[in-house]
């Protein structure tokens, strides 16, 4: 059986419309009713919850009393009502009999119906006290209702400050509360044989019970340490537990304020419905009449307006769930479901909203002050409770003593123990998430670590292809385990947050001037490429907004590459290896005009050391666009789109900004649309998680391993209270050998060159072996007639690599266009060995130093292909060649003449060996 409470989320409670007299408009304020010792509150107004004041006003007349209001007191049976009087009440002439079972009577000689004037009942009998007053011990305003405070803001007195009355008025209140009086009874006569019969045997509390009536509970988005949490999600901040994991003074203690003598009704206080009812024909005001199990019924239907039929009908729903499951289930149920006030439906959320801890640790004295807070969640302002020690610690503390009155009055602790309890301190407010969803958006300058709201995005893209929709995740109670590592995430942030002091951007400016639009941004993805783990994503501090990591749709259309540059090369390398070049093969790297008029040039290289006769791994290092240019003509740009995607590149924007890869596919090899030879160094944008998938791919020897972030997912079994594995969600493995191992082998060899080329990079990783291609795009500023202008000035850079464990890409660039941007440390553009290379060596080397990563080896050289292979298109010198190698004579650089480095990485700008004149076939260390 479960002990849940409440599926749904209804508003807590019957909310009460009462207000302390001469305190203006109605708002949340409970009416109280004290009746039959329970100390049940009857509180209906549905806006309480929500903090805003009730929409009815308040009477302009009020009835004469006399000295004081009478009781109306009486009893009856499952299905009847009746108003039987009290000696010295007001008898209503002519009615006689007494009510049976479907039957409403207003009695005459044998029972009368008290009116106002009447003399008190017996203790134990019900009573509608005047508003502003409340039940209780001695002169301290404690009980049921709890210290008056700030709520008793009506004028001393027994009239409670309410406006006289002249005799015309009284009169005509006296004829119209006879008329009523008869009207009423004639109604439940009438009518209340059927609503009460018809409800009891045809309406069901089946669908009222957790395992028919899903609950709104929130859904933890959990990090790969399986311990911190990233984000929430969810309408409604709750989690719901079983009950009998909560210690048992500790329930109790959240019920004694409420409904002390819980254990010992039916779920139904008949006189209290009357009595409601009563007030809500004879007034403009509403009153409830509940028992806890009562109002765990009108949450779980979800019914806030109050009307006589819906009191019957919910009367009747709690006996039927009382005969249905025992007081302890119940209680389940009703604490589950009810709002606590700080942002907090239910005792879990509660107990971490006022005291950081979880239900089942609390002290009975904690619970004391949560089982105060339910009378009134929330101010007349939606603020804190009249009954949160934070806010109010005065009334908080006489409420929290009345509820361990009670406890001791029924014996649920000791006078010992009621004596000894000490008021806990709760924690600030200040300190406590109220809302059901967060961790999708993060605070500039906040949460370190915790900037990923773009994580969260991809949780619910890959649990939707696997059956979970976003509508259940977000109510469904789940706990989300991702591949993210909370040290990696926080030191990609650390060096790449803007928001974020000491981080490599920071200091940035953000121009607005509509022709000078810049935005220095940065965007990360670390991937495990031994699986395809994304275990750090950093695309901006907004998951609601543009991704700079990731594919984004905006107006229907689909946005969010950057322009690789130069990293674009890995894929073209590899295409050009694929079709049966090799490293040693010679191109043409002078810059040149096409015949399409497009010039073509290697940025920053007007004249290449090697002319025309270049090798792939030099002109790689080098990092020359010609040889790429021609690499793509060669071979046709469909072979580089088509490496790209092999190697998890899904998305490629054209010149139009339109993404054209994933809607079009993979265009023929010769083809010059959606995709012209430029490809080949990089003109066409592609997002940031893809180069990272491509370029792990490469790192993990050709093998693709999709990019995920869901490595399993759990839901909380409503019997044991423990989480469940959830059966078929989750990542499975699927690795596929995309690109030869051969052809992978010989890139990650070449873009260790690239690395061990930069002066000073391989001595800040402290020798490790790291792998890397850099790539930058220049932007345009606008000329005098409002078109762009080229500019030899970047407006994107990039820094993409791995080491042995781990994969990463890294871009900076405008975020608002394409205006040239400045790195806010060097105060000029941006270079590929500037911002992005500042995040990409900081990472690297803090999170391997973290982890306590060796400096293994990359893979070696395979030296797959052919040097002569025929599409290769250098042209070969003829020089005359020295007779001594070491003597001078006519040879060309890098070309005919023999030189020897120092190694990678000594800085002083010394090349690989120079290819011999006499190109001879690569052997291969793989079949």
């Amino acid at each position: 059986m479960s002990s849940y409470g409440d599926p749904n989320a209804g508003w807590p409670g019957d909310a009460g419309g009462s207000r302390p007299a001469g305190s203006g408009s109605a708002g949340r304020g409970r009416a109280q009713v004290n009746s039959d010792g329970y100390g049940y509150q009857y509180d209906d107004d549905p806006a309480r919850r929500g903090g805003q004041p009730s929409p009815s006003a308040r009477r302009d007349e009020w009835p004469d009393n006399g000295g004081g209001y009478g009781r109306a007191s009486g009893s009856a049976s499952v299905g009847s009502a009746s108003v039987p009087g009290a000696a010295g009440s007001a008898p209503v002439p002519g009615a006689a009999g007494r009510a049976s079972v479907g039957r409403a009577g207003v009695p005459g000689s044998s029972g009368r119906a008290g009116v106002p004037g009447a003399p008190v009942s017996p203790a134990g009998r019900a009573s509608v006290r005047p508003r502003g007053f409340e039940d209780g011990p001695g002169d301290d305003g404690r009980g049921p209702g709890g210290p008056r405070g700030p709520r008793d803001r009506g004028d001393a007195g027994g009239d409670g400050g309410r406006p006289k009355r002249s005799a015309s008025d009284k009169a005509k209140k006296a004829k119209r509360t006879k008329i009523l009086i008869a009207s009423f009874a004639a109604f439940l006569i009438v009518f209340g044989v059927g609503a009460i019969g018809g409800t009891y045997y045809f309406d069901s509390v089946d669908e009222l019970t957790p395992e028919n009536f899903k609950s709104a509970q929130t859904t933890m988005i959990m990090a790969g340490d399986n311990k911190t949490q990233l984000a929430q999600l969810g309408s409604e901040n709750r989690i719901m537990v079983p009950i009998l994991t909560i210690p048992e003074k500790t329930r109790l203690a959240m019920i004694a304020g409420e409904d002390k003598d819980f254990f010992e009704h039916h779920g139904i206080s008949y006189s209290g419905i009357m009595r409601a009812a009563w007030k809500t024909l004879t007034t403009d005001e509403t009153q409830g009449g509940s028992t806890i199990t009562q109002q765990y019924i009108k949450i779980a239907t979800d019914q806030a307006q109050i009307s006589y039929a819906r009191k019957l009908r919910e009367a009747v729903l709690a006996r039927k769930l009382e005969d249905k499951y025992d007081k302890n289930t119940i209680m389940g149920f009703y604490l589950n479901t009810i709002d606590f006030g700080r942002g907090a439906v239910g005792v879990e959320k509660a107990a971490n909203a006022y005291f950081g801890k979880s239900a089942k640790d609390l002290t009975f004295s904690q619970a004391a002050v949560l089982g105060s807070v339910i009378r009134d969640p929330y101010d007349d302002g939606g603020k804190l409770s009249i009954y949160d020690p934070e806010a109010h610690p005065d009334t908080a503390k006489g409420r929290w003593g009345y509820v361990l009155d009670n406890m001791k009055e029924k014996g649920w602790i000791t006078a010992e123990e009621r004596a000894s309890a000490q008021f806990p301190e709760v924690i600030k407010y200040s300190t406590v998430t109220t809302s059901a969803e967060w961790g999708i958006k993060t605070a500039e300058g906040t949460n370190l670590g915790k900037a990923t709201g773009n994580v969260v995005n991809y949780v619910y893209e890959e649990l939707k292809a696997q059956g979970i929709e976003p509508k259940d995740l977000r109510t469904g109670g789940y706990k989300v385990y991702t591949t993210i590592d909370p040290v990696a995430q926080k030191e990609l942030e650390q060096a790449a947050r803007p928001d974020i002091k000491g981080s490599e951007l920071y200091g940035r400016k953000i121009v607005t001037d509509p022709k000078k639009k810049q935005d220095l941004e940065s965007a990360g993805v670390v991937i495990d490429h031994t699986s395809g783990a994304v275990i750090a994503y950093y695309g901006g501090l907004d998951g609601t907004a543009i991704d700079l990591a990731g594919v984004n749709t905006q107006g229907g259309a689909l946005v969010g590459g950057h322009p690789p540059g130069s990293s674009m090369k890995i894929y073209t390398l590899a295409a050009a290896l694929d079709a049966g070049a090799s490293l040693q093969s010679r191109w043409k790297a002078m810059p040149f005009t096409t015949d399409d008029k497009i010039k073509v040039g290697n940025a920053g290289s007007p004249n290449t050391s090697c002319k025309d006769y270049c090798t792939l791994e030099y002109s790689f290092m080098k990092s020359y666009n010609v040889p790429f240019y021609w690499v793509a003509r060669q071979i046709g740009p469909g072979k580089v789109v088509k490496m790209a995607s092999q190697a998890g590149v899904r998305y490629m924007w054209n010149n139009d900004n339109i993404e054209s890869l994933s809607a079009k596919g993979v265009q023929n090899d010769t083809a010059r649309t959606p995709f012209d030879r430029q490809v080949g160094f990089g003109q066409y944008g592609i997002t940031v998680l893809d180069h990272a998938t491509g370029v792990a791919t490469l790192a993990n020897g050709g093998v693709y391993n999709k990019p995920y972030f869901v490595t399993k997912v759990e839901k909380k079994d409503p019997v044991t209270g423990k989480y469940e594995i959830v059966k078929g969600v989750g990542h499975k493995a699927d690795p596929k050998q995309a690109i030869k191992r051969q052809v992978a082998n010989d890139v990650t060899y070449a873009m260790e060159k690239v690395f061990g080329d930069h002066t000073g990079w391989s001595g800040a990783q402290d020798g490790r072996h790291v792998a890397a291609k850099t790539g930058t795009w220049e932007g345009a500023t606008l000329g005098k007639d409002g078109k762009p202008v080229p500019s030899d000035k970047n407006a994107h850079a990039w820094v993409v690599g791995f080491t042995k464990q781990f994969s990463v890409a890294v871009w900076t660039g405008n975020a608002s266009g394409s205006y040239p941007v400045i790195d806010p440390k060097t105060g000029s553009t941006i270079t590929s060995g500037s911002t992005p290379y500042r995040i990409w060596s900081e990472f690297i080397k803090d999170y391997s130093d973290a982890k306590k990563m060796p400096k293994e080896k990359l893979a070696e050289k395979s030296g797959i292909g052919d040097d002569e292979v025929g599409f290769a298109n250098g042209v070969s010198p003829s020089p005359v060649m020295p007779t001594d190698p070491g003597q001078g004579g006519n040879c060309i650089p890098l070309v005919t003449c023999p030189t020897e480095t120092t190694g990678p990485g000594n800085g002083g700008g010394n090349q690989s060996k120079s290819p011999t004149p006499s190109p001879s076939t690569s052997k291969s260390k793989f079949p």
